[in-house]
C-alpha cells in the first residue's frame, strides 16, 4: 500500500509524485470542489482517496493577455525590424555588382 501526502499544489499539466498523470486520479482531482473528499477513485495504477483542500483561483486568458500585452507587441516589433533589416541586406547583397580592386591600392592578394 502507497500512501502519499501532497501539501504542494497540483497543477493541471504536471503529475504526482508516486503517482504520475494517473488519468483517472487527475478526472477526479480537477472535477472536485475543495474540501470534498472523495473515494475510492480507480486509476492506471490503483484507487485512491483524495481531499481537496482548497483550488486556487487562475487568471482568466483576458487578464493574462492584457498584462503581457506590451511586452508581445514590443516583441512583434522587434522581429518585425529585424525582418525587414535582414531582407533589406539580403536584397542588397544580391544586387550589389561588387568588382575586387585591391590590386589597385597595393594588395596583391
Amino acid at each position: 500500500i502507497l500512501y502519499t501526502e501532497t501539501p504542494s499544489p497540483v497543477k493541471i499539466n504536471s503529475g504526482l509524485r508516486n503517482i504520475g498523470r494517473d488519468m483517472g486520479f487527475s478526472l477526479a482531482l480537477f472535477s472536485m470542489e475543495a474540501g470534498q473528499l472523495r473515494g475510492p477513485v480507480r486509476g492506471d495504477m490503483g484507487a485512491y482517496v483524495i481531499q481537496c483542500l482548497s483550488i486556487d483561483s487562475i487568471d482568466s486568458l483576458e487578464t493574462v493577455f492584457a498584462s503581457r500585452l506590451p511586452q508581445l507587441r514590443e516583441d512583434g516589433f522587434s522581429t518585425a525590424r529585424n525582418n525587414a533589416y535582414g531582407n533589406w541586406s539580403r536584397i542588397t547583397k544580391d544586387n550589389a555588382r561588387i568588382d575586387d580592386r585591391r590590386v589597385d591600392f597595393g594588395f596583391d592578394y
